[in-house]
């Protein structure tokens, strides 16, 4: 009898202990308004899974897992979020000021307002992220993953384009002063009514005109602000017009071929 009482204590004493070290585990994050919000919590309801170091500001989240992380108003300064997972956390009004974020995954995120003030986003993904009404001041975002992002009305000052993915992704009234976009992917992507791309580098940039994807589906072709003139940015439609001269002439000659093995029945 002595033992099972003994056991039943072990049992129920180690249970306790085990929930108490996994509350001790619990991570908390810190808005840029002064609150401690403890637990974290999860956007699909209740507490978040993560476990690691808390989130604020110089904070060393190397890897960290925060997704789905409800971090509204997070103050993240200066962190260390490269090879984070980030996708469909909720960043809504977040200060990620001088942050490192190199091949984080924020796709699907809410960044919608937010800070982001000289962040290196290098080869981050970005995919379908929600970022209206942010600031993105001299961010590094090249080759950076943005297709089918949320980017109208962004004030993109001096941000480092070059070579990323903005596939299908919305710049509508977006604020491109001095930006780079060397080399950047625009398929179907909106700049209708964006402001101050003359500042703005487009060199070697590829955009859509009349294109097929390789199901010979028509891909959107690139919208463009009012004066805006693509040839003379520099930027390279796709396809080229020698390519698609080319390949007129194929069909017209074998059209021809066809014509000529006809007659000749």
């Amino acid at each position: 009898m002595c033992n099972r009482r003994w056991i039943r204590a072990a049992l129920l004493a180690g249970s306790v202990l085990i929930g108490a070290v996994s509350e001790a585990y619990a991570a908390s994050y810190q808005t840029h308004r002064g609150a401690i919000v403890d637990p974290i919590q999860d956007v699909r309801g209740g507490d978040s899974p993560y476990s690691g170091n808390n989130v604020e500001r110089y904070a060393d989240l190397l890897g960290a897992n925060l997704s789905f992380a409800e971090l509204p108003y997070a103050d993240l300064a200066y962190a260390n979020l490269s090879n984070a997972n980030l996708q469909n956390a909720n960043l809504y009004n977040a200060l990620l000021a001088e942050a490192t974020l190199i091949n984080a995954d924020l796709s699907y995120a809410d960044l919608r307002s937010s800070a982001l003030y000289r962040l290196n986003l290098t080869d981050a993904d970005l995919q379908y992220a929600d970022l209206r009404f942010a600031i993105l001041y001299e961010l590094n975002l090249s080759n950076a993953n943005l297709s089918h992002s949320n980017l109208n009305r962004v004030i993109m000052e001096s941000a480092n384009l070059r070579y990323a993915d903005l596939t299908a992704a919305n710049l509508a009234v977006a604020d491109l002063t001095n930006s780079d976009l060397s080399g950047a992917m625009l398929f179907s992507t909106n700049l209708e009514n964006s402001r101050f791309w003359e500042s703005a580098t487009w060199t070697g940039a590829k955009y859509s005109l009349n294109a097929v994807d390789k199901n010979g589906n028509p891909i959107p072709d690139t919208i463009f602000p009012n004066g805006f003139d693509p040839f003379v940015a520099g930027m390279i439609p796709v396809p080229e017009p020698g390519t698609a001269l080319l390949v007129g002439l194929g069909l017209i000659g074998l059209g021809m071929r066809r014509c000529v093995n006809q007659e000749a029945r």
